[in-house]
């Protein structure tokens, strides 16, 4: 057989196209030519692979494409074209982005087809803009979680939850479990399911430093819900498990499925920390404060090769769907 890559069988194809198990190699397969693309449909890829997270770095200027951060690569693995996120705060949600602007009109967004879906325009009683030092007007962060019930490619029956700042505290519950204060008191804090275990998260260095000019993780800490016993319980280890928290809220991953990917016992962080960067970098955002947390010994692995900033969508978590 020459070499003419085109020309392989499409029965081999698909089969191949089967084996894949991450979506960014999935992606890069149905990019190789049109037989290729062909065979790696969106029913042949096994919806059953856990999804391996990537960075969605910010937006640049005069740009309308955003780079991916491939944590398999350890490099930038793609620029796809996103005129649709320009200068709007994103969201990641079930491989979608909640885009917002700064006048509150949203819409959820597919990442690679960059399907729209329009959602109801939001009225933020409170609703306020900071400025930046020559004047310009900036939106304030008024939302800040969004989960969607169900991934919109595969029904319309679904229901999109958003958390914003500006309303007043909401509590539905049919238990309360307190929790010590001191645990998570000037920490930046995410709950986080885990193997069907309930987990916050609390993040150190997110607030300013005592010099009024740095801020940074310096140590996270997470704690159990203990059901059966109402109570609260510091762990020091996550086992095979690694945390990936930041403006998207906080979601855990089973290292085992991403062998020399992703790494137990860890902690995967991006800088949310808008009133600190705001504060200290408020030419460039948020985009410094980012790295990887080891439970086990207290180190930070920081990505310092990663320079991305914004002051309305720093660097974000997502879990790219097909």
């Amino acid at each position: 057989m020459g070499g003419d890559w085109s020309e392989l069988m499409q029965d081999l194809l698909v089969m191949i196209a089967k084996r894949i198990q991450l979506v960014e190699d999935f992606t890069a397969f149905r990019g190789v030519c049109t037989s290729w693309r062909a065979a790696a449909s969106k029913q042949n890829f096994e919806k059953s692979w856990p999804t391996l997270p990537m960075l969605m770095l910010a937006e640049k200027k005069d740009s309308d494409d955003r780079e991916f951060y491939s944590l398999s690569r350890g490099k930038i693995w793609r620029t796809l074209p996103l005129p649709e996120a320009k200068g709007k705060k994103c969201i990641e949600t079930r491989g979608w982005l909640l885009t917002i602007t700064s006048s509150g009109d949203m819409k959820l967004l597919h990442l690679f087809s960059r399907v729209q879906i329009e959602l109801p325009h939001l009225t933020f009683p409170y609703y306020e803009c900071d400025e930046y030092e020559d004047g310009e007007e900036r939106p304030y962060s008024f939302i800040r979680r969004a989960v969607l019930s169900a991934n919109p490619s595969e029904t319309s029956n679904f229901v999109l939850m958003v958390v914003h700042s500006c309303a007043p505290d909401l509590t539905v519950a049919q238990r309360i479990f307190c929790i010590d204060v001191a645990l998570i008191r000037c920490r930046e804090s995410y709950v986080v399911e885990s193997s069907g275990e309930l987990l916050i998260v609390s993040r150190d260095g997110a607030g300013i430093s005592s010099d009024g000019e740095t801020y940074g993780a310096t140590n996270f800490r997470v704690i159990q819900l203990d059901i059966m016993k109402s109570r609260w319980n510091e762990l020091s280890s996550l086992g095979e498990r690694a945390i990936f928290v930041g403006f998207n809220g906080a979601f855990s991953v089973d290292s085992t499925s991403f062998p020399g990917i992703i790494r137990p016992n860890c902690i995967y962080f991006t800088d949310d920390s808008d009133e600190a960067f705001r504060y200290t970098n408020s030419q460039l955002g948020g985009g410094k404060d980012m790295g990887v947390y080891n439970l086990e010994d207290g180190k930070i692995e920081r990505f310092d090769d990663v320079r991305s900033f914004s002051l309305i969508c720093p660097p974000i978590w997502v879990s790219p769907s097909l």
